[in-house]
């Protein structure tokens, strides 16, 4: 048997419900399904998450200069907050961090929301969106604007 520190942590009823719609619903892009599970597994490379493997990589936002997490690059970040609040959304995403106190629970509270764009895959390739803008910026290959967002989560959307 494991040592008690060497074993894996239980898996939270509401991340493993998550886990199961994202990989059933194939409306989803498969980058985006794949996207979404790194993200509720804590997964994704974030600045802060990255900068302890490489000296390359800096743990700050490459839009703000705060330190980089999951919740600052999806939800309090001036770049996404801004490209959430954009038509058709409308959401006041920081309202949505300072109510949550992870990342599963701010995907539960949106999607049950019964906001008109408030759907699972809508959800995921908008943030999945957002962290490809972001990641653009930090690599020099381009720089997107909040506006940009949506429409390239639509295309996605309407690809699939």
């Amino acid at each position: 048997m494991l040592p008690q520190n060497q074993r894996p942590k239980p898996v939270p009823l509401q991340i493993k419900s998550l886990l199961m719609q994202v990989w059933k619903d194939k409306s989803l892009a498969p980058r985006v399904q794949t996207f979404a599970w790194r993200l509720i597994r804590k997964a994704i490379p974030t600045g802060k998450r990255a900068s302890s493997f490489s000296t390359h990589i800096k743990k700050d936002c490459s839009r703000c200069h705060v330190e980089e997490d999951d919740m600052h690059m999806l939800f309090l970040c001036p770049f996404s907050k801004t490209a959430s609040f954009y038509k058709p959304w409308f959401i006041r995403s920081e309202v949505y961090a300072a109510q949550h106190n992870s990342i599963s629970a701010i995907i539960h509270a949106i999607i049950s929301s019964g906001h008109p764009m408030a759907t699972l895959s809508n959800a995921y390739t908008f943030l999945w969106c957002i962290w490809k803008a972001i990641n653009d910026s930090v690599f020099g290959r381009k720089v997107h604007l909040p506006s940009q967002v949506f429409a390239a989560a639509k295309a996605i959307l309407q690809s699939a």
